[in-house]
């Protein structure tokens, strides 16, 4: 009896070296699953569909990397869901009724001509020879923030730190290979990824907000390499908050 106790204490030994104890990374996304479900099921957030999607699909390729064993990668895909869940709930659908002072501006930006909804005491700021609104470039299938885009995010920082009545607004942005709804999710990492720099950077998250437009903004539509590079993109956008 003892000594089949001891095979199979051994045997489990043997299990945990190969498979590894259960992730504490599952409990981590919990409140992840939770709260997706909620807004799923929310009529109040009938008009955020398509974010919705995304933040669904989010949620299941951190899944499946944990189940691959990428924790690291995983985490990244649920924090991403996190931001855009949020950010769904912060905005939830606007009311019939249109508020006093809403307008709708086309304005230009990165040479691509955007249709811009100001309401209330938010105004799209002009022009600033302080400010360059350059934008951040990704390597392919990726959301990962280069060190030379984390120069150029330094230099947004500055101005940000210094201008606090400044909204701003990260659109993520893809080249035009994959489907559009991963590149919808994949345009929403690279927005949210940045967003976690500047909080972790001290901006205050009420400041910012992100927008996934995916392949659908294109700066350069030749089916090159150099077209696609620069097209893999976060650029910016600045809202000036004004008091009445």
């Amino acid at each position: 009896m003892i000594k089949k106790i001891t095979k199979i204490a051994l045997l489990l030994i043997v299990l945990l070296f190969v498979y590894g104890c259960p992730s504490t990374a599952i409990k981590e996304f919990t409140a992840t699953k939770q709260n997706l479900s909620d807004i799923q099921k929310d009529e109040k957030y009938s008009c955020k569909k398509e974010d919705i999607i995304v933040a669904e699909k989010l949620y299941q390729e951190a899944e499946e990397l944990l189940k691959e064993g990428k924790e690291s990668e995983a985490k990244e895909s649920a924090e991403a869901a996190d931001v855009l869940i949020q950010k769904i709930k912060d905005e939830g659908c606007p009311i019939e009724e249109k508020k006093d002072g809403e307008t709708i501006e086309t304005v230009t930006f990165e040479d691509k001509e955007i249709k811009t909804e100001v309401i209330g005491d938010s105004v799209l700021v002009d022009e600033d020879k302080d400010y360059n609104a350059e934008a951040i470039y990704f390597p392919f299938n990726s959301y990962k923030i280069t060190d030379e885009a984390k120069e150029t995010l330094l230099k947004h920082l500055d101005y940000f730190s210094q201008h606090e009545n400044i909204k701003i607004v990260f659109e993520g942005h893809t080249d035009n290979r994959g489907s559009e709804e991963y590149n919808l999710s994949l345009g929403s990492k690279r927005g949210s990824v940045v967003l976690q720099f500047f909080i972790d950077q001290g901006v205050s998250k009420d400041r910012m907000e992100v927008v996934s437009y995916g392949e659908e903004m294109p700066i350069d539509t030749s089916e090159t390499e150099e077209g696609y590079s620069k097209n893999r993109r976060v650029s910016f956008k600045l809202i000036k908050i004004t008091s009445k």
